[in-house]
């Protein structure tokens, strides 16, 4: 009886060795991190007929996928006329701005960049000048 008591003990020792000793399945590769950039820039004006120029204080400043007119973002510029957009993936893009000046009634001023390629993760600088 005491031969059977130890193969059974034995034999349990066996499989639950070979069941804990199971191989680690791999870890899965971690996704490349993607590029993000940034578009920042300053917006300024030129008023032609007056000769009245300076920075587009609080101008909207608007970013399009490609040629789009529809933006995806829309930001204002600070209180220098500075704007930035973060984390702008790969692609071709552009910016629009829209500056009144003096307030409601006043001289409107708007324009869009060229078109901005992004391939990989960057700063690019993109300064707007509106002319009227």
């Amino acid at each position: 009886m005491k031969i059977k008591n130890y193969f059974i003990l034995l034999l349990a020792t066996l499989v639950i060795g070979f069941v804990s000793c199971k191989e680690k399945e791999p870890e899965p590769e971690p996704e490349p991190p993607l590029d993000v950039s940034v578009i920042q820039g300053d917006v300024t004006f030129y008023e032609t007929e007056t000769g009245l120029e300076g920075k587009a204080v609080n101008a909207t400043v608007r970013l399009h996928k490609g040629t789009a007119e529809k933006s995806i973002k829309e930001i204002q510029a600070d209180d220098k006329g500075f704007y930035k957009f973060s984390g702008v993936l790969n692609g071709t893009y552009t910016i629009s701005a829209e500056f009144t000046l003096f307030g409601a009634g006043g001289t409107q001023f708007s324009s869009r960049s060229d078109s901005i390629v992004i391939t990989k993760s960057d700063t690019i600088t993109c300064d707007i000048e509106m002319i009227k």
